[in-house]
């Protein structure tokens, strides 16, 4: 695959150019199972010329309990609209252990329910009876000490090891935090190897299968992290949207290495709906120059420096951020350090604090 060294740009809305939404849940849809703002909007303009899909690496909660979430919360969802880590988990545990196999589950309900749906039997505990041929490792606010030992002793003993996901933080209102890529380390720690199966993103099953039961032809994926969502996209050569309204920040956006690196940027998933305007490039004269909106970034062996444009008195700080975006991938990619950033002037301070983003 061609590396990313910019931005795609659309002259329509994203949700005229594609149809099929590929969605994760938390820090795009909703945070902390409050709906962010403008989601509810986003979701309902796609659907009037495409088809939707919820992903999402997070397995405390059943389709039906998340599909039943999200409609409470306005954004209406049916079970079968929903995929989640537990259900791959469990479908890729169906494939590898026999029908009856008994499961050793460290997670919530929701991952128990998949494993019981394919045919084998959910335990709680290494202690009494046979010991189980595998082990299903998820989310949950409840996971002990005692449960990561069990995994250990399970798969010490030859029980396949599968976890829902690594992520290793959730999104939450007051910022990160832990994930089940958390509990997955210490295991990893203390038995010296990884999960034998993975099943949520970056792993792109989940991914490929919502897409070939799917009858959008043009798909797009949106999310908030790149080292999941976006890679996952990627892995099967998706489009995709990175947002910040979950755990991505503009910082780190600047600093993504060529394969986690999204084709477009958007604040929230109202990005969907908009045009996403170009990042135009000028190297003439020797000066590196790049251009979005009414911003204008130029390079230096120092760093970048930002500049407002003439012609509006508001200009997007998205656009400021696009451009610098851009620019900072191309001059990583050609192998300067991390750029220091300056304001070229008052407009650009104000666009750089806003963004979270160092500035003179």
């Amino acid at each position: 695959m061609t590396e990313h060294r910019g931005l795609a740009d659309s002259s329509i809305p994203l949700s005229e150019a594609f149809d099929l939404a590929l969605l994760d849940l938390d820090g795009v849809v909703y945070l902390m199972g409050e709906l962010i703002p403008g989601a509810d909007e986003a979701v309902a303009e796609f659907r009037r010329r495409g088809t939707v899909r919820f992903i999402t690496n997070n397995a405390s909660r059943s389709a039906e309990q998340v599909a039943a979430l999200l409609t409470s919360r306005g954004v209406d969802a049916s079970p079968d609209e929903v995929r989640t880590s537990a259900q791959a988990l469990a479908a890729a545990l169906a494939t590898r252990i026999p029908q009856g196999g008994r499961v050793l589950i460290v997670g919530t309900t929701a991952l128990a329910d998949e494993i019981e749906a394919v045919g084998l039997v959910p335990v709680r505990t290494i202690d009494g009876g046979p010991a189980p041929v595998a082990v299903a490792q998820g989310i949950s606010p409840d996971v002990t000490w005692r449960d990561l030992s069990g995994v250990v002793t399970a798969v010490r003993a030859g029980a396949l090891w599968a976890v829902t996901n690594r992520d290793s933080t959730i999104p939450s209102p007051t910022g990160p935090l832990p994930g089940n890529g958390t509990l997955v380390a210490a295991v990893v720690e203390t038995l010296g190897r990884a999960p034998d199966v993975v099943a949520g993103k970056p792993e792109p099953v989940m991914f490929q299968q919502t897409i070939d039961q799917s009858l959008g032809i043009r798909p797009i994926a949106v999310g908030d992290r790149h080292d999941t969502d976006i890679a996952a996209a990627r892995a099967v050569r998706v489009p995709s949207l990175l947002v910040l309204s979950g755990t991505a920040t503009p910082a780190s956006v600047l600093n993504l290495p060529p394969d986690a690196r999204p084709d477009y940027l958007g604040w929230s998933l109202t990005a969907l709906t908009e045009p996403h305007p170009p990042v135009s490039q000028d190297d003439s004269d020797g000066v590196h120059v790049w251009r979005c909106g009414h911003w204008r970034v130029e390079s230096s062996p120092t760093g970048l420096t930002l500049t407002g444009t003439q012609g509006s008195l508001e200009p997007d700080h998205l656009d400021a951020l696009r451009a610098l975006t851009v620019a900072a991938w191309a001059v990583a990619d050609d192998g300067m350090a991390t750029p220091t950033l300056t304001a070229g002037d008052a407009m650009a301070k104000t666009a750089l604090s806003g963004l979270g983003l160092v500035g003179d």
